[in-house]
This record gives structure tokens, sequence and C-alpha cells, in this order.
């Protein structure tokens, strides 16, 4: 008899820590998928945006075109000269952002399918494990798919900054600098207190312009809890005086020639991009 409890108490606690792990495992794929159905949606989202860009641009060279006199013809070829290459630029980097978007909602949509499979599965200890492993190489997918994301995030902010600064008239090697602590910043949440890489005072820059670059640059890299007033007030603090609640509360009017917007990183990337190049024309 002693042998049947012993056996029978061993046999309720196994069958308790499966209990318990099934249970672990429901609650993660829930977390997950409802996660995963947010990126899915934001994504669709963004598409659709690209596609209308892109059409918004075709059809704004297609006027530009057809407004020009028809007996003109050298009219109609610099017209076209001068469009054509922005349109192919954009259309070429709307595809790549397009493709990219397309690939981690194909990697996110198959994890939910197996996540669903998976939860239907009958528990035991080799499912357990199978689980397991499949959870843990689905992720490793879903990882660098979001590390390739979070690096032409990166690309393109740096990018965002170089022609923001250097439009500005800013010196080379604070430009350079600028590059060196938003990189820092964005990669890690913080900023290392060091006198050699504080930016000297422009007075084409306004304060307001700076907070809505940082404000700009954190939501397109949806790093939105991070503290972008630490970030001013130790890198440009030759512009900023006081407390930091004079940052959040103050210097929200921005200028009419403002090079930054409220619209946004990469709406106010294409206005920096066509200013460049107008400056590099002329």
């Amino acid at each position: 008899m002693p042998y049947f409890y012993i056996f029978a108490l061993v046999y309720t606690a196994f069958k308790a820590i499966l209990f318990g792990i099934k249970l672990y495992i429901e609650v993660q794929i829930e977390k997950k998928t409802k996660h995963l159905q947010a990126v899915i949606e934001k994504q669709q989202s963004q598409i659709k945006e690209q596609e209308s860009c892109i059409q918004n641009e075709l059809d704004k060279t297609l006027k530009d075109v057809a407004a020009t006199q028809q007996t003109d013809a050298e009219s109609i070829i610099e017209s076209l000269r001068k469009s054509l290459p922005d349109v192919v630029s954009s259309l070429v980097e709307e595809q790549v952002t397009l493709r990219r978007a397309q690939e981690k909602h194909r990697v996110e949509f198959e994890y939910q399918q197996k996540m669903s499979e998976l939860k239907n599965r009958s528990i035991s200890v080799e499912s357990l494990l199978e689980t397991h492993e499949k959870l843990g190489r689905i992720n490793k997918e879903l990882e660098e798919t979001e590390r390739l994301e979070q690096e032409d995030r990166l690309k393109t902010t740096t990018e965002y900054a170089a022609l923001f600064f250097a439009l500005t008239k800013t010196p080379v090697e604070d430009v350079e600098k600028v590059l060196m602590v938003v990189k820092s910043f964005i990669e890690h949440g913080y900023v290392p207190a060091d006198k050699n890489l504080k930016i000297a005072y422009n007075k084409k820059l306004s304060n307001a312009e700076l907070k809505q670059f940082a404000i700009n640059i954190l939501n397109y890299n949806q790093k939105e809890n991070y503290d972008f007033t630490n970030f001013l007030m130790t890198y440009f603090s030759d512009w900023f005086t006081g407390k930091r609640e004079n940052i959040l509360k103050n210097y929200n009017v921005l200028p009419k020639d403002s090079l930054v917007s409220k619209d946004g990183l990469e709406a106010d990337l294409k206005r920096l991009r066509n200013q460049s190049g107008d400056e590099e024309n002329s």
C-alpha cells in the first residue's frame, strides 16, 4: 500500500507540473498573439500609406507633364529629366521598405499559425519539448527581422540628422558629433555626459526645432519612452536653460521656415532631401 500512495503522489505531482507548463505556454501564446496582431495591423497601415505615396508621386509627375505645352518638346523632355530621377529613387526606396514589411508580415503570420497549431495539440512531455523548440526557432526569426528593421530605421535616422544639421550650416565636426550621440541614444537609451560631445550653439537652430527633432527621431524608432529632455540638456545645453519641466512645457512653436515639423521624420526627410538637392544644383 505505501508504494501505491507514493506512486499516486508522484503521478499527481507530474500531472500538476504538466498542467502548470501547459497553462504557462497558453498565457505566453496569448500575449505573443496580441502583440503580433498589433504589429501586423501597423505594418498593413504602413503598406497602404506607402502605396498611396507612390501613387501620389506618379500622379504629380503625370500632371506636370500634362500641364506642359505639347508643342514644346524641349520643355517636356526637361520636365521629365527633372522629375523622373526623384520619382524613380522614391519608388525604389518605397519598394524596399514594402518588401521588408511584407517579409516581416509573412514571418509573423507563420508564427501565429504555428502558435494556433501548438495550442490545439494534446499536452505531453514530448509535445512540450517540441513546442519549446519551435517557439525558440520562431522567436529567433522574429528577432532577426526586427533587428534588420531597426538597422534600416537607424540608417534613415542618421541621414535625417546629417541633412538637418548640415542645412543649418552646422560645422562638419559638430555634425559628426550629432550622429554619434543620436546613434548612441537610439541604440542604448542613455546619454553619457561627455563634454567633448557637446554641440556648439548655432543661432540658425531654435530650441523648438531641436525639441521637435528629438521627438521625431524617437517616434520613428519606436523609442517614445526614452528621456529626450536629458538628451537635449546634455548635448544641446546652450539652447536650453532651467529645469527639465521647462522643456516639456515650452519650446513648442516652430519657426515658419523650420526644417523640421510635427509631420514626423519620414515626411521631413523628403523635404530635406529635396532642399539638399536644390542647394547642390544651385
